[in-house]
């Protein structure tokens, strides 16, 4: 999600060393260095990676970005950062002691993607599958193409879509022709066993990291998942993304300008629970409420309920994605 900003950091600032600090498990994705991203593997409750983090500020950078909690202006004081951008009124104040350009939020509703990479000033840039080249990853085995990738699990329950309809989705996917592959983090395992208990599909729960995700969602025919960072690989992958969410503030995680050539679909259903979302990152927003698909004029925001409304925008995106 925050890749937008990279993209324009890298149209402003072309011969600067850009760095971005993230979670160990995220940094094998940045091997290939899109946009010239050099991934610093950064984890607070690990001391040698924030000490790696810390000798990476000898001379110092020149500015340090922001996207979501200004907590992190601590780590880029620490790292000899010489100006310290970030969204102003954290909570609670002590974060933003030493943010030196607190920035106002947006008035107005908008894509996540495009609201980070509005941090700066700068030219828009619309994202193209060649601009992430794929990261090295372990040999593993591939399905037979075609193939459509149901990725059960979420970081919140709440996300979750009722196993009997991801059995209905998977059995007219096959029906269809596409080898069907399930997928879910380590820890999950149980999820996709209730939608498959006779072991009918591939499973490639808990059994994959990051890079080897990348790959398997890069050359599925299409992927199917719940609102999750799995779902947000398939903008970067370029693959046919149907993205479940409930009813919210859905628009502000759908495509937005960054991502407006990707064949990714929001499917706002019914029978998941209702999100309402009145804070970002601890921040209130009176507009947050009513981001919906109207507010942000997107397009690829669908209303429905039940598998056979999922297959149809899951169809439809592939087609999409052919012309």
């Amino acid at each position: 999600m925050t890749v937008a900003l990279a993209a324009r950091l890298r149209a402003r600032c072309q011969p600067a060393t850009l760095a971005m600090a993230m979670p160990p498990a995220f940094a094998p994705l940045f091997s290939g260095r899109p946009y010239g991203v050099e991934a610093i593997a950064f984890s607070p409750r690990d001391p040698a990676s924030v000490q790696a983090a810390l000798a990476t500020g000898e001379p110092g950078w020149d500015w340090a970005l922001l996207p979501g909690d200004n907590r992190f202006s601590w780590l880029a004081q620490a790292m000899n950062a010489r100006w310290i951008s970030g969204w102003r009124d954290d909570r609670p104040a002590h974060k933003n002691w030493w943010v030196d350009e607190p920035l106002p939020w947006p008035a107005a509703p908008d894509a996540l993607g495009d609201m980070w990479a509005d941090l700066i000033e700068g030219p828009a840039c619309e994202y193209s599958r060649t601009d992430w080249p794929a990261p090295t990853c372990a040999p593993f085995t591939q399905p037979d193409a075609p193939y459509a990738v149901l990725h059960i699990g979420a970081s919140n329950p709440r996300k979750f879509w009722p196993a009997t309809h991801w059995q209905k989705l998977a059995g007219e996917l096959q029906a269809a022709g596409l080898t069907v592959v399930l997928s879910a983090g380590r820890g999950e395992e149980a999820l996709t066993r209730a939608v498959d208990p006779a072991g009918n599909f591939v499973s490639f729960a808990g059994r994959l990291d990051l890079a080897q995700l990348f790959a398997l969602v890069r050359d599925a025919a299409v992927l199917i998942a719940p609102d999750t960072g799995v779902a947000h690989l398939g903008k970067v992958t370029g693959t046919p993304t149907v993205a479940l969410f409930g009813r919210g503030p859905t628009a502000i995680y759908a495509r937005g300008r960054f991502w407006a050539s990707m064949p990714f679909r929001a499917a706002v259903l019914d029978e998941l629970p209702p999100r309402p979302q009145t804070t970002l990152f601890r921040r209130p927003f009176a507009w947050l409420p009513e981001a919906s698909a109207t507010t942000l004029n997107q397009a690829d925001v669908r209303y429905g309920s039940g598998p056979a409304f999922v297959l149809r925008q899951a169809i439809e995106i592939m087609k999409k994605s052919l012309t």
